[in-house]
């Protein structure tokens, strides 16, 4: 996966959102608020890192059982995926 370029992510005052521009700005109305987590992992995705390393990363991060983590990037990834922000 790698984030779609139509997608840009913002940290407006604080409030993270991701922001389609061009074509993608016609096909989706509006801005996508992201919460902290959220933005890192797109901007994770942004960076070249795959959903396991991602996982792996944040495992570092965050007290939190793998098993969640893994559905929580997973139902966040196919969101992303759901709006055109990750494409293959």
């Amino acid at each position: 996966m790698k984030t779609n370029p139509a997608f840009v992510h913002r940290n407006i005052v604080g409030d993270h959102v991701l922001v389609p521009i061009g074509n993608a700005n016609l096909k989706n109305n509006g801005v996508f608020p992201l919460t902290e987590t959220g933005a890192e992992i797109f901007d994770l995705y942004a960076s070249g890192l795959s959903e396991s390393e991602i996982i792996d990363k944040l495992l570092t991060e965050y007290d939190v059982e793998r098993d969640v983590l893994v559905s929580d990037v997973r139902e966040f990834t196919e969101a992303l995926i759901e709006i055109g922000a990750l494409i293959d």
